[in-house]
């Protein structure tokens, strides 16, 4: 996923001009990594004050049809009979 200019009218830089990019892209290892001190800040800042995440780039899932519903519940992880159609909910959704 890349931020595009059109999305956000240049409020948010894209991913590839953020500071974190350099310290995350492509970082993976069974050690500690060498982004641990950043991310430790942020992790520090946001359970002390406030953090915003951008979600939108979640993807969206619309199921149709007589068994919709059933589909829905056996994959979600959440107990989606209590919502309202049209409704919201994060939730995992399992592949087994």
């Amino acid at each position: 996923w890349r931020l595009l200019e059109d999305d956000v009218a240049g409020s948010i830089a894209p991913v590839d001009e953020n500071k974190y990019n350099e310290a995350v892209e492509g970082e993976l290892t069974f050690s500690v990594p060498s982004s641990f001190d950043i991310v430790a800040k942020e992790c520090h800042a946001a359970r002390n004050n406030v953090a915003v995440f951008d979600q939108s780039y979640f993807g969206n899932f619309f199921l149709e049809g007589k068994d919709a519903s059933v589909a829905v519940q056996r994959l979600c992880g959440f107990d989606v009979n209590e919502k309202d159609d049209g409704s919201v909910t994060y939730t995992v959704m399992c592949n087994s």
